[in-house]
């Protein structure tokens, strides 16, 4: 055991190692829980911070596209940051 002295602690792990001994089921079902809320969370961070720079593209985009004298048609997103 961890402690040998006996006392309080070890009956503090007795009684723990009891509760999780009976309710190991709902503690797994409890972690899996707050992992898929956590993945879920980061995934919303990570997609919100790969969209803050797409308006601004489309805006420009927009903007060479419906330049007075220009053809009606749409730039590429892709010529417009500089891919192509």
């Amino acid at each position: 055991m961890l402690f040998e002295g006996g006392g309080v602690v070890s009956a503090v792990w007795m009684r723990l190692r009891s509760e999780l001994r009976i309710r190991w089921r709902a503690w797994l079902g409890l972690a899996v829980l707050i992992g898929l809320a956590g993945s879920a969370a980061a995934a919303a961070a990570a997609g919100a911070r790969r969209t803050i720079a797409i308006p601004a593209a489309l805006v420009v985009a927009n903007l060479i596209a419906a330049a007075p004298g220009q053809a009606a048609a749409r730039t590429p997103i892709a010529t417009v940051l500089g891919a192509e």
